[in-house]
């Protein structure tokens, strides 16, 4: 049977899920690692997920190919009854949502053929996010943003301090003459809307105190964690210059991942630590600075 929401067919078990989800939503979430694995033609999403943990995805698009990489869950049937998974398997899911019981430690592949990169675009193009996700997602990402005025006004201390402007130091923080992506095709982080200033950098595997995040060059081109990490008077990640000449993004703490439903945490650094971050585009006139 089909009901309709926002002009949307969704199946009575998919409504039933969305009201468990507003339940789950306000229990205490596990940590579930997300990394992003692109090949030619194919975007690899795996999770991870704990034992003895409940999880509930947001609902497919469309028919999706899927491997149970290690462990083992017992996924809920929209009939009511039960099937246990072992890996390893792969299998294909119907469109809709789904929810399952970890038994064992998890990591689980969601497949899918296409060539899209970015993504935000990806989420879209697969997922059908809940209206009442949804409304947590701006509702948490508005108190945030209330509560992160004190880095922005500290930002605008710093660029201050070294002699430029919020408006030269965003042109030149958006100029891509010297940008590249990462050269690899695995991404634990996504670059999203920050409380903070536009876009930010987030983790969505957790890293300890002290690990190598990502580097901030390649030479003399700047990476997504140099052109995407925000400042912050709390950092949780300073940069390193290491022996190769280049400059790496390290957590300064534990820092988060994605929690149940959650983006992870994003990174920061306190710019004033980090005089690196402030680089010299080659082509600038006059030597303007930029982050």
């Amino acid at each position: 049977m089909l009901t309709k929401s926002n002009n949307t067919e969704i199946s009575v078990f998919d409504e039933k899920l969305n009201d468990l989800e507003k339940e789950m939503l306000d229990m205490p979430q596990v940590e579930c690692p997300v990394t992003h694995h692109f090949g030619p033609g194919v975007y690899i999403r795996e999770a991870k997920f704990p034992a003895k943990s409940f999880v509930l995805g947001h609902s497919h698009k469309q028919s999706t190919l899927n491997t149970l990489v290690k462990g083992s869950l017992i996924i809920v049937n929209d009939d009511g009854s039960h099937t246990k998974l072992t890996a390893p398997y792969t299998f294909v899911s119907k469109p809709g949502r789904k929810a399952a019981y970890i038994v064992d430690d998890v990591v689980f592949h969601n497949i899918f053929a296409t060539e899209e990169t970015d993504i935000d675009k990806l989420e879209e193009m697969f997922a059908d996010k809940s209206e009442y996700s949804q409304m947590l997602e701006k509702a948490k990402l508005s108190e945030l943003s209330l509560d992160s005025e004190i880095h922005r006004k500290d930002y605008l201390t710093v660029i201050s301090e070294i002699g430029s402007s919020k408006d030269v130091s965003r042109l030149m923080t958006e100029n891509n003459n010297n940008y590249e992506p990462f050269p690899h095709a695995v991404h634990p982080y996504r670059i999203l809307t920050s409380p903070i200033e536009g876009k930010g950098y987030f983790l969505t595997v957790p890293a300890k105190e002290g690990s190598i995040l990502a580097p901030v060059n390649n030479k003399e081109k700047r990476t997504p964690a140099a052109r995407y990490v925000n400042h912050s008077c709390t950092p949780n990640a300073k940069l390193k210059q290491a022996e190769d000449g280049n400059t790496y993004l390290v957590a300064a703490q534990d820092i988060h991942g994605c929690m149940g439903g959650g983006k992870g945490d994003e990174v920061t650094v306190d710019y004033r630590d980090s005089t690196e971050f402030i680089l010299l585009l080659p082509n600038n006139k006059e030597g303007e600075l930029c982050h």
